[in-house]
């Protein structure tokens, strides 16, 4: 069974090397639109979002996602429940349920960067618990990469989101995995996610480990869903 991985708004599908290999199975990393590989279309909201993803992927396969990537693994699990065999939320962002064409606070912050490399060098050392080596440079790399189409579209989804009321309506269990020290997406956001789910699956606090969990602790990743399959 493939598993497909989204990843969140400062990275792309080359942020899950390491845990490709850690997980030792098939994993389709895919590219959001604006990132990556992918063009820079901007295909709307999170709803067209998940729909394109719907499109290009297998029949059935387990789904994760990480960051902003649990705002659209929420909704492919929504809308097409019979084909998402197991559901993964890995350091989740909630999302700010601001309707659009407004905008949440945080995220006004985020239009018209025009210095990813800059934008990069200040907030990827958030994003680990041990911002130093060879991970800081793969998270700043990352960050420093990105696209201002592909990032406002996410920043759009990211404010317009809201996970927990997805959530709240999902009819398959779901696993919710969390950095310890993770900062941008607390162990507490995550632990509300989790109690919000009507059909839980397990959840797993990764100790020493911050958001970038797919650059940080892949491996422990990769363990705790092999422990719940």
């Amino acid at each position: 069974m493939p598993l497909i991985a989204l990843h969140g708004i400062g990275s792309s599908g080359a942020g899950f090397a390491a845990f490709a290999i850690a997980s030792a199975r098939r994993v389709l990393a895919w590219d959001m639109p604006g990132y990556g590989q992918s063009d820079d279309a901007d295909i709307g909201d999170l709803d067209a979002v998940a729909q394109a993803l719907l499109h290009a992927a297998p029949e059935t396969f387990d789904l994760l996602g990480h960051s902003l990537g649990c705002l659209i693994a929420g909704r492919v699990a929504l809308l097409a429940p019979l084909r998402v065999r197991r559901l993964t939320f890995a350091s989740p962002a909630l999302g700010h349920g601001v309707a659009l064409p407004d905008l949440s606070p945080a995220t006004k912050d985020r239009m018209g960067v025009t210095d990813m490399a800059a934008f990069a060098a200040a907030r990827a050392p958030r994003l680990l618990a041990r911002p130093e080596g060879a991970a800081l440079a793969q998270v700043t790399a990352q960050m420093a990469a990105l696209r201002a189409p592909g990032h406002e579209a996410a920043a759009r989804i990211l404010s317009s989101g809201d996970l927990l009321a997805d959530a709240r309506r999902l009819t398959l269990p779901a696993d919710v995995i969390v950095g310890a020290a993770d900062v941008i997406t607390p162990p507490g956001a995550a632990r509300r996610l989790y109690a919000a789910l009507p059909l839980k699956g397990a959840f797993t606090e990764v100790p020493e480990a911050g958001h970038a969990l797919t650059v940080e602790a892949p491996e422990a990743l990769a363990t705790a869903m092999m422990e719940t399959t």
